[in-house]
């Protein structure tokens, strides 16, 4: 697989990831319409856990990189079901999980690999969410929003979120890219290849560390 694409798959994931997790709800309305749930289930805070223990969990449970870029698709799926118009009760748990998904096997995507520059562009991506998912919401609010009336849509009247689907679309299409050429590619995740002889003085040759000697 090139490594190109693992590059960016780290790093439009990891934004996607951390855009979500940090403003987890798509609602442009600062009231409740009728959903009639408390405080806690309604907070953003709750959300963002809940996403952190599925990409920990994630991250402890998956082992090979063909189950890691299957589990980003589904969860870059879910956040992309969320940023449709429209909104239903526990939106924000569904994309705070789908951003765990995405979250947890770029880890293990990373883990896979050698060096530090894929764990770097990841954290990167993450921590410029972090900076920019607030300012991005407020926007969104504020351009839903009809000059001189309080900021309020209906749950029916609710837009589609442009940034997450952009980023969820993204991260799907490169994510189906790498699996392809994941599934053309040589398997470099399992055992290793079995070491050559080695000559040593004497004569004696040995095919592993812990192999019987064999003389000539």
């Amino acid at each position: 697989m090139p490594s190109w694409i693992l590059y960016a798959l780290a790093a439009v994931g990891s934004f996607t990831a951390g855009t979500v997790l940090a403003a987890p709800s798509v609602d442009t309305y600062p009231l409740d319409t009728g959903f009639g749930f408390g405080a806690v289930e309604t907070s953003g805070i709750t959300a963002s856990a809940t996403g952190a223990l599925v990409a920990a969990s994630i991250a402890l449970w998956l082992r090979h990189r063909v189950g890691a870029l299957g589990a980003v698709v589904a969860g870059a799926a879910l956040v992309a079901v969320v940023a449709l118009p429209g909104a239903w009760r526990f939106d924000m748990y569904v994309s705070a999980v789908g951003a765990g998904l995405v979250l947890g096997a770029l880890v293990v995507c990373c883990a896979r690999t050698a060096g530090t520059r894929l764990p770097a562009v990841m954290t990167g991506g993450v921590v410029a969410a972090l900076l920019t998912a607030e300012p991005v919401a407020e926007y969104r609010e504020f351009a839903a929003s009809s000059s001189g009336s309080a900021v309020y849509l209906e749950v029916s009247a609710q837009p589609a979120n442009t940034v997450w689907t952009v980023l969820s679309v993204t991260v799907i299409a490169v994510a189906t890219a790498a699996l392809v050429m994941r599934a053309g590619a040589p398997d470099s995740d399992g055992p290793p290849t079995r070491l050559s002889p080695i000559l040593r003085p004497g004569g004696r040759r040995t095919r592993g560390r812990f192999s019987r000697p064999v003389y000539r």
